[in-house]
């Protein structure tokens, strides 16, 4: 019966029939965590920002400059999720699994993958045995919300500038009003 269900789950299991999931599962689920509360601690930072700078004239480069400090969030986020697996692989050993593929043990190709997979563009060069698949599937959950939450945030943003410059509406010539007759 341990046999079978080590096939099922896909990873080895230790002699009292436990492995590394619930370890990496918890550590999974931290580093999300942390990753929710950063991504929401900066985007309040960047309300206050826009909001304390409102009737500034360099209103127009707060847009730019929110965005670049959503895409370092997010590639420290990638950095933490890394760092996690990176972590996760040194100090727990076998039973979290490992890397196959094309994995050299570095921590450059530690953060590569995680890019990919917090992204969600999964190349399959590298890919993940055992309970590190878990983690792999929370870091891309996660990406893909925290990658959505900042488009979202973005959209907004946009649209209150275009609001504050143009009046209620965006340019006329990115929402043509129809013409009568048509």
């Amino acid at each position: 019966m341990v046999n079978l269900l080590a096939h099922v789950v896909g990873s080895p299991l230790d002699s009292a029939g436990q492995s590394g999931v619930i370890p990496v599962s918890v550590l999974s689920i931290v580093v999300a965590l942390l990753c929710v509360v950063a991504h929401w601690g900066t985007l309040e930072a960047l309300i206050w920002v826009a909001r304390s700078r409102s009737r500034s004239p360099r209103l127009q480069w707060a847009l730019p400059f929110g965005v670049l400090v959503l895409l370092t969030v997010h590639c420290l986020e990638i950095l933490l999720f890394a760092g996690a697996m990176w972590a996760s692989h040194a100090w727990l050993l076998d039973p979290v699994g490992h890397l196959a593929g094309d994995y050299n043990g570095s921590f450059y190709d530690m953060c590569y993958y995680s890019a990919c997979v917090y992204t969600t563009v999964g190349f399959g060069d590298i890919v993940p045995v055992g309970p590190l698949r878990f983690m792999a599937g929370i870091e891309a959950i996660t990406g893909l919300l925290m990658l959505t939450w900042s488009a979202s945030f973005t959209f907004l943003a946009m649209q209150f500038a275009w609001q504050k410059r143009w009046g209620e509406a965006p340019p006329e010539t990115l929402h043509p009003e129809p013409t009568a007759g048509r």
